[in-house]
């Protein structure tokens, strides 16, 4: 049984699916714990939080059954696919092999792709798969390489849909930048500016267009749910 954070309708902020109407199911927990990261995924006194259908936030604690689940997402309509976010989804790869079956909905994942294995698992019960490319001088962590190199390998072979986001600071070196046009040779990806309030941080136009240039098959899109205040 997993453990959810959360569970409500919103409006895909990143990537190229940007402006859809989605359903967001954000999992507990996480192996990775990047600086920018601004969501508690706690699981100790772990509450499922969700709209009722009397328009107010009801709870149901964790770990919430596989029947329990389905009937809350079943109460929602009219959204283009359901988002499995986080934390990371990947840790709950054995209850996503049960309840994803049940759904009979398109499945996005959003996941920090450093988890080829359980990917694996459950590749052939998603859709699209949202993969952040982990880079150090942005998340403040040691390189994911080899494993983000291994998890498109893997969603490759499956023949799923699948493309990159790289969170991106003024402190992205030449290395990192090179990273990740070599990954663009293999997958789409998207360069989203780092939201912070250290100016120090922030990208750069000259740096931006450095990235743009280094990186000609990128697409530059910024958070727009920070834009918009929305979950």
């Amino acid at each position: 049984m997993p453990n959810i954070k959360e569970i409500f309708l919103s409006v895909q902020g990143e990537g190229p699916y940007i402006g859809y109407r989605q359903l967001f199911v954000r999992f507990c927990g996480c192996n990775l714990n990047c600086d920018y990261c601004d969501t508690d995924f706690s699981v100790k006194d772990c509450y499922v939080e969700y709209l009722s259908g009397s328009g107010v936030f009801d709870k149901i604690r964790n770990p919430i059954e596989d029947k329990d689940l389905v009937e809350i997402i079943r109460q929602f309509r009219d959204y283009h696919s359901i988002s499995l976010t986080g934390g990371e989804p990947l840790l709950a790869y054995k209850s996503l092999q049960s309840l994803l079956p049940k759904l009979n909905k398109k499945i996005y994942l959003e996941t920090n792709g450093t988890l080829p294995e359980q990917l694996a698992q459950v590749v052939n019960l998603v859709d699209i798969i949202a993969m952040d490319i982990k880079i150090p001088s942005s998340t403040g962590l040691k390189s994911y390489l080899k494993e983000h190199y291994e998890f498109i390998d893997v969603a490759l072979k499956a023949k799923k849909e699948i493309f990159a986001k790289a969170v991106v600071s003024e402190k992205i070196s030449r290395t990192e930048i090179e990273y990740l046009n070599q990954v663009s040779k293999k997958i789409p990806i998207i360069i989203q500016p780092i939201t912070t309030k250290d100016e120090g941080l922030i990208l750069s136009k000259k740096k931006l267009f450095q990235i743009s240039e280094k990186i000609p098959s990128a697409r530059i899109i910024p958070q727009t749910h920070n834009y918009l205040n929305i979950l």
